[in-house]
């Protein structure tokens, strides 16, 4: 069995990091990965965006965002994010593979907790470049 003792100083000199919500607010975060993947109950498919804080006091913290991928009011809802985020396509479809054309993308995002403890993230727009179509060959 491993000795702990060895980390003793090290714990009682540190504060607690991590752990908890990410407090409401407006953030700027940077695109870490986009994925297509099932909803949990399995009845959809959802864009998942996860980002990082790219500066302030909760600098690392991971932040994630599902866009649910169905007709009607959600993918325009998502055609709205990616717009805000920097990418106009010409077909829906075209998604899967100019998806991660925003990784590394600086976007400002607010994040809002309902009274049911529910976060929701609101993509603001992107920071730092103007925005890119999905059409162009211009790097992010």
């Amino acid at each position: 069995m491993a000795s702990l003792e060895k980390f003793d100083d090290d714990y009682t000199s540190s504060r607690p990091l991590g752990g908890g919500p990410l407090p409401d607010g407006v953030y700027s975060v940077s695109v870490v990965k986009m994925e297509i993947k099932p909803t949990r109950a399995g009845t959809h498919d959802a864009l998942v965006w996860t980002f990082k804080v790219a500066e302030g006091a909760h600098t690392g913290r991971k932040v994630v965002k599902y866009s649910v991928i169905k007709e009607g009011k959600p993918i325009a809802y998502l055609k709205g994010d990616l717009t805000r985020a920097g990418m106009t396509l010409e077909r829906f479809s075209d998604l899967e593979e100019e998806k991660e054309r925003l990784v590394g993308a600086v976007l400002g995002v607010r994040l809002v907790t309902d009274n049911q403890g529910y976060s929701q993230v609101y993509i603001r727009g992107r920071l730092g470049a103007p925005p890119q179509t999905g059409g162009e060959d211009v790097p992010y």
